[in-house]
């Protein structure tokens, strides 16, 4: 047997392939709104998980989190002698966005806790 009929469900029409291109357009434009909502915004709200880490050479170094998601953030607002003390530690910090760059985000830290597992 040959054709489209020798294996139903295989192998379809050519016609049938032309009423899938809205469905495949739909599924697209859905999956780009679900990946752009999801993304952090100026101002938004941030909860960050991860090991606290210092930066840069003398005199400006500055805090950053490498976030358990694989994200690392530039920590604002944070005392060198609390970056210092809490440096290559585990540490939880809540604050707002106040960066969008996607090569590293910014927060404004509202607190900042130290969350080692021992």
């Amino acid at each position: 047997m040959s054709g489209p009929g020798a294996w139903p469900g295989v192998l379809l029409p050519i016609h049938h392939f032309n009423m899938l291109k809205p469905l495949v357009f739909a599924s697209a434009l859905l999956g780009a709104a679900v990946a752009w909502a999801g993304t952090l915004h100026a101002g938004d709200a941030v909860a960050l998980h991860g090991r606290l880490a210092l930066r840069g050479n003398e005199p400006f170094v500055y805090a950053v989190v490498y976030d358990d998601r694989g994200g690392v953030w530039t920590l604002k607002g944070v005392s060198r002698a609390d970056a210092a003390r809490l440096q290559n530690h585990i540490v939880q910090v809540t604050g707002t966005v106040s960066s969008e760059d996607a090569g590293e985000p910014a927060a404004q830290v509202r607190s900042i806790r130290l969350d080692d597992p021992q």
